[in-house]
């Protein structure tokens, strides 16, 4: 008898089924025949490894690279940003005082003094006179209605500080960053009569902005980014004709250098702009001394800013 049935492990219809056929390609629906796994074991070499973790070392360098320096060019901004604040409420403190200009003595020598930015930025280092702490770190002195100070047009205390400007003071075993980053050029700015003025002689003074004789606003700096070991008080005294005269290449302020090689600095007519200095000599390292003169030979940044400063008078 017949059996109704067989088990499906008796079928053979289709050599696909028979476990017992040799191994080989068997055809697709395309025709095209699989290939047969390579006696290779999976994963990578040791070479090619070692190429990808180059090629990723590569990519991170040029990003991280690329991240560093989009960073820069935002603090960079954020100086400029500040100075152009910062010459506006110069220019608003002319318009509300007939036209004479913030006062920029030194701030502390006398009780005449007309001061632009009152306080001095110094180091615990340094010989501080007693109360002189204040000065350093206190912000509502720069926002204060002083005799000259341009405070009650700035608006905010921040804008008197570089975003790269890292420098401190330690008050109480404690850092305490300094908040003060620009001076202002000597020759631009009201005095108050109790000091004597350098050079007069022979370099131009502007006290109104109707006084650029000879001088052009748009080529007159008027704020300028200090170097952080010659910050001091807010006045920036620039190279001069005179000790060009006597063959004297130095600086008796040192000019900031933390944008990587360049400063930056307001102008006359109201622009700010960058500026790359061209000498090596120019780019002083920061000391937590405060020093002021520095000679640093025949130096095209010397009389760069001898001649954005001032004009000699003839």
């Amino acid at each position: 008898m017949t059996p109704l049935w067989k088990p499906l492990g008796f079928q053979r219809e289709s050599p696909l089924m028979n476990l017992d056929a040799p191994c080989c390609p068997r055809p697709l629906k395309s025709g095209w025949p699989v290939l047969a796994k390579s006696g290779r074991p999976g994963g990578f070499t040791l070479i090619e490894l070692l190429v990808v973790i180059a090629i990723v070392a590569i990519l991170a360098s040029l990003i991280l690279g690329g991240l560093a320096q989009a960073k820069e060019q935002t603090r960079t901004l954020r100086c400029l940003n500040n100075l152009k604040q910062l010459q506006l409420a110069w220019h608003l403190y002319a318009v509300d005082n007939e036209d004479f200009f913030p006062g920029n003595d030194h701030w502390g020598s006398t009780l005449k003094d007309l001061v632009w930015a009152p306080g001095t930025m110094l180091f615990e280092t340094d010989l501080i006179p007693s109360g002189f702490e204040q000065a350093v770190t206190n912000k509502m002195l720069l926002m204060s209605r002083l005799p000259g100070s341009i405070g009650p047009y700035a608006g905010s205390a921040e804008i008197y500080h570089c975003p790269n400007d890292k420098s401190y003071i330690i008050l109480g075993g404690v850092k305490v960053p300094r908040i003060r980053s620009y001076k202002a050029n000597q020759f631009v700015g009201s005095a108050g009569g109790g000091q004597a003025l350098n050079n007069v002689a022979t370099n131009r003074y502007v006290f109104k902005t109707t006084q650029f004789t000879g001088l052009s606003p748009s080529d007159t700096f008027i704020l300028i980014d200090g170097h952080e070991s010659s910050m001091g008080d807010s006045q920036f005294q620039p190279p001069t004709f005179d000790q060009f005269a006597l063959n004297l290449f130095g600086f008796s302020t040192l000019p900031g250098a933390r944008h990587r090689g360049s400063g930056t600095m307001s102008f006359g007519d109201g622009h700010v702009e960058k500026h790359r200095w061209k000498e090596k000599s120019t780019i002083i390292p920061v000391t937590r001394i405060t020093y002021y003169i520095a000679d640093v030979g025949p130096s095209r940044d010397v009389r760069w800013l001898a001649e954005h400063a001032t004009c000699k008078i003839k």
